[in-house]
């Protein structure tokens, strides 16, 4: 399957809305606090994304004729690469959380959690609803990621028209007018609601939004203006709208509205009608896209101890100072843990080209 392209203009939107998470997180304790309390709407972006690109590789190899028992196989073959691709910056990314706590406690093992738990985190077991560390904060998100395609994907496979036309959302509507009437906001990692997750409902309805989205932009080249200029102005106010949502307003009922004018966002970004179009086609905003989950991944350890850290250190009480010393402290990590992915990769590729030509040796 041939690989899809990325689009320079949604990369630097996933490192925005994963600068706006962060500052929900480090804002609660500085004077930004009163800001950025929607910053988690994010992830629903993150997650709509998926959705896009899920849908924009299927619609290229979708077979309604194609036998079960082959559906199932290519399903777990495409959630296998995914966790491939991602596992050596989470597991990378991991392994610096947990060695910097134990400099934290100064090497006292005894107040670090069960390795069992830390075995749960790295085995993405969290939102099926074991016991886990939460090492790094983020393993919901990638948990509830992963169960989301290998749930999805098949019915995408064999019935993809039907399927993103007019089941994804549905199910988008359905599951966000759910969560909303139950709890009030969609603000809901890892909560269980009887068996169900409630991160891997969110997981699902903005996967299936993200899909539907991608099927719908491919017809807005065929409806309204045709100026580029009046798509672009559009495509500003709803992406205004929902950005001064995230910096004014806390979770709340009005979640779900946000989340499909953000929908409405992305379609016209994906049309290509905009004035901005491919404007951010380039090598920087490329490399912002890419770093996005591992400096998504790595804050959270700052996040809870920067202000114990600067104390212990003797370091002038400034809330305000300590966020911007964590966010920075998170970007040096997740550099760190950018570099020690990708040579874990490059080991990873190296070790199955060796194996495959061994076998091919035999």
């Amino acid at each position: 399957m041939a690989a899809v392209k990325r689009n320079g203009n949604i990369e630097l939107l996933r490192f925005v809305f994963c600068v706006c998470i962060m500052m929900l997180h480090f804002g609660g304790k500085s004077g930004i606090g009163t800001f950025f309390r929607s910053g988690f709407l994010g992830v629903e972006f993150f997650y709509m994304v998926s959705g896009v690109f899920l849908a924009k590789k299927l619609s290229q190899s979708s077979d309604d004729a194609q036998p079960l028992g082959e559906t199932m196989r290519t399903t777990g073959l495409f959630v296998w690469r995914r966790i491939c691709s991602i596992y050596p910056f989470f597991f990378a990314s991991t392994a610096i959380s947990y060695l910097l706590r134990l400099v934290y406690t100064r090497f006292q093992f005894s107040l670090l959690y069960n390795p069992l738990l830390l075995l749960s985190d790295l085995l993405l077991l969290k939102n099926l609803g074991f016991a886990n560390e939460n090492s790094i904060g983020t393993v919901w998100y990638l948990s509830s990621l992963f169960i989301a395609y290998f749930l999805l994907y098949p019915w995408m496979k064999r019935f993809y028209r039907t399927f993103t036309e007019y089941c994804a959302p549905f199910i988008a509507l359905f599951i966000f007018g759910a969560l909303t009437m139950k709890y009030g906001k969609l603000d809901l990692p890892w909560d269980f609601w009887g068996v169900a997750n409630t991160g891997t409902l969110r997981a699902i309805a903005s996967i299936c939004l993200g899909a539907f989205v991608f099927r719908f932009s491919e017809r807005v080249p065929q409806i309204g203006p045709h100026s580029a200029a009046l798509w672009g102005a559009v495509e500003c106010l709803l992406y205004l709208a929902v950005f001064g949502y995230i910096l004014l307003f806390n979770s709340r009922e009005t979640d779900s509205i946000v989340v499909l004018i953000l929908a409405a966002a992305l379609t016209v970004t994906l049309s290509g009608r905009s004035v901005f179009h491919q404007r951010f086609d380039n090598a920087f905003t490329m490399f912002l896209g890419k770093s996005t989950l591992v400096l998504f991944m790595n804050h959270f350890f700052w996040m809870r101890y920067i202000d114990a850290m600067a104390s212990s250190l003797s370091l002038p009480t400034d809330v305000n100072m300590n966020a911007l010393l964590g966010l920075a402290l998170s970007a040096l990590t997740s550099a760190a843990a950018y570099g020690l992915g990708l040579l874990l990769r490059k080991a990873a590729a190296a070790f199955r080209a060796k194996h495959l030509i061994r076998a091919e040796a035999e």
